[in-house]
């Protein structure tokens, strides 16, 4: 994953949401929610996704979806904190 990160950011799941509920505002992050659902499950966060220009972005994969099933068919993703192209944060969801 060293590729993904920009020199410098960490990773993290410290203050981390559990779950994040998005809605596609791309039609790239429509057809993400039409094909994943809503509801991803955080697995982290980083200061500095460098697929995302730099920003705070949570990574995700579909809820429900383990994260090595999620890296062999490609369904993980960044979703920036702000200002995603594809997606906004609509809610963020606790187990607790």
């Amino acid at each position: 994953m060293g590729s993904v990160f920009k020199a410098g950011s960490t990773m993290t799941t410290e203050g981390c949401p559990d779950f994040i509920r998005v809605k596609g505002v791309s039609g790239k992050g429509k057809n993400r929610v039409r094909e994943h659902g809503d509801v991803w499950q955080v697995i982290g966060k980083t200061s500095h996704a460098v697929c995302r220009q730099g920003q705070p972005s949570f990574l995700v994969v579909p809820k429900g979806k383990e994260w090595i099933e999620s890296c062999i068919g490609h369904w993980w993703r960044w979703v920036s904190l702000k200002n995603d192209p594809d997606f906004s944060i609509e809610e963020e969801l606790n187990n607790n």
